[in-house]
């Protein structure tokens, strides 16, 4: 659970109060500067890092599963980032600056948005016809087919951990194989008719769509297989099974230029004394990136997470500081940021979501045709692009003396889990730096100060990318 997200549109000059606004924007004005971020306007925030589990040859580190490293880009990219706007005591704010995940799935949308491309064909309506009914048949045939899917992935999942160690031996021990298999070939039956009606009704320009449509079909059928070039293996609690191929950068040593071997220089730079490669300071004299310059906050009403906080007996807190006092600071290093990039597997035809834009553009009746496709609250508006990691995060965070004594005094005197500045915490859980011994609090500087200690990088952003948006491009 993250902290409670704050609505704000103040902006501070110096001397003023900070609002969380300024301090979030100091923050993406020194790491876009410091870390050479490839694109800061499509950058969505992690309120709280979470741990990269992507470093699959380290010699620094215990390494993971390639498996495991997939889950992890599975995880963050096919499932679609949340972005739109919530309507809160008669204001509207822009939902999407910090990252949550969202209720669709890409390969989902995806294969929704191309099946429901309209093409112009034969105007006897006769043609027309056929290709509905065929097409009800199919859906029917599909709708039967994820159902029959779910059903099995859900009792693999629900199994006794090491029952069934793989996707493929569940399928091979258990009746449900052979309810996929059925329901597989009731589905490329269902395709081959709507095929036939589509091409009798279009034409040849149908059959760049129909590459588009078999290269989805095929991804369904490898995942109902265990097996295939469209889809790829991962694994995590209920063991190893296919997804949607989502293809990820280099996560080995790449030759020096993967992400492996960029962990084990940034483990070696601080083992060597090296300075870190990113400085942020967040006080009265620091300069703010413009809100309006990122896609996620362009109308300035942003709802925000805190950015210093503590978790008390399970509740999230904004600690109520002093922004204004001349002793107030805060100074984040980290020892070396890197990105990751994301790209869809080869079922993925991008041309179609680069031409097709209009509602009528799609088949009259589905969602695509009725709905808003771009931009906040669209049904097909993020597509995660990259990751941004950072390796040894360390915060030093200075108050007047009230604020630093009360904050200390509720910290101490509290069963608390986590101290946050930023992304970055302190505490049990995972993406914490350490236990609650760790800080360390200077009564002379009223300051506290923690770090990062251990081997595991963090997830502080995504890039995401959204399809034509703003309009026109």
């Amino acid at each position: 659970m993250a902290p409670k997200a704050s609505t704000s549109t103040a902006f501070a000059s110096a001397a003023d109060l900070l609002t969380v606004s300024d301090m979030w924007a100091m923050y993406i004005q020194g790491l876009s500067q410091a870390s050479g971020l490839a694109n800061p306007s499509q950058l969505m925030l992690a309120g709280t890092s979470m741990p990269a589990q992507l470093n699959t040859e380290t010699l620094s580190s215990p390494p993971v599963s390639k498996e495991e490293a997939l889950w992890q880009i599975y995880s963050l990219a096919n499932v679609m980032p949340a972005w739109g706007t919530a309507e809160e005591a008669g204001k509207t704010s822009n939902v999407g600056l910090f990252y949550a995940r969202s209720e669709s799935t890409y390969f989902s949308q995806y294969s929704s948005f191309i099946r429901s491309i309209k093409l112009r064909g034969n105007p006897d309506p006769a043609y027309a016809a056929a290709v509905r009914i065929a097409q009800a048949e199919y859906d029917q045939a599909s709708e039967e087919w994820q159902k029959t899917y779910n059903g099995a992935f859900a009792a693999f999942q629900a199994a006794p951990t090491g029952m069934y160690p793989t996707w493929d031996d569940f399928l091979k021990k258990t009746p449900w194989g052979k309810r996929l298999q059925q329901a597989d070939a009731k589905m490329d039956a269902a395709q081959m008719k709507l095929d036939q009606a589509m091409r009798a009704a279009y034409g040849p320009q149908f059959d760049q769509l129909a590459l588009a449509i078999g290269l989805v079909r095929d991804v369904q059928k490898q995942l109902a297989d265990g097996k295939g070039q469209l889809v790829m293996e991962v694994e995590n609690d209920a063991g190893k099974f296919p997804v949607a191929q989502f293809s990820p950068s280099l996560l080995g040593l790449g030759g020096g230029a993967g992400f492996s071997a960029w962990l084990d220089q940034a483990i070696a730079a601080v083992a060597g004394g090296l300075p870190p490669e990113v400085k942020i300071t967040v006080d009265q004299g620091a300069g703010r990136y413009s809100y309006s310059q990122l896609t996620f906050a362009a109308n300035g009403n942003v709802r925000y997470f805190p950015f210093v906080w503590f978790e008390a007996n399970g509740k999230y807190t904004e600690v109520a500081i002093d922004t204004a006092a001349s002793e107030f600071g805060i100074e984040i290093s980290v020892q070396s940021v890197t990105q990751v990039s994301i790209t869809p597997g080869q079922w993925y035809m991008g041309d179609f979501v680069r031409n097709f834009s209009q509602p009528d553009d799609f088949l009259a009746g589905s969602p695509f045709h009725d709905k808003a496709i771009w931009g906040p609250n669209g049904l097909f508006n993020t597509q995660v692009n990259g990751l941004v990691v950072a390796y040894r995060p360390s915060v030093t965070a200075r108050f007047n003396a009230e604020s630093y004594q009360r904050l200390k005094q509720d910290w101490s005197a509290s069963a608390s889990l986590r101290i946050g500045v930023g992304p970055f915490y302190l505490g049990i859980g995972g993406g914490a730096s350490g236990s609650k011994d760790d800080i360390h609090w200077d009564d002379q500087a009223h300051s506290f100060s923690f770090t990062d200690k251990t081997l595991i990088p963090k997830i502080i952003g995504l890039l995401v990318n959204t399809p034509h948006y703003p309009p026109g491009t």
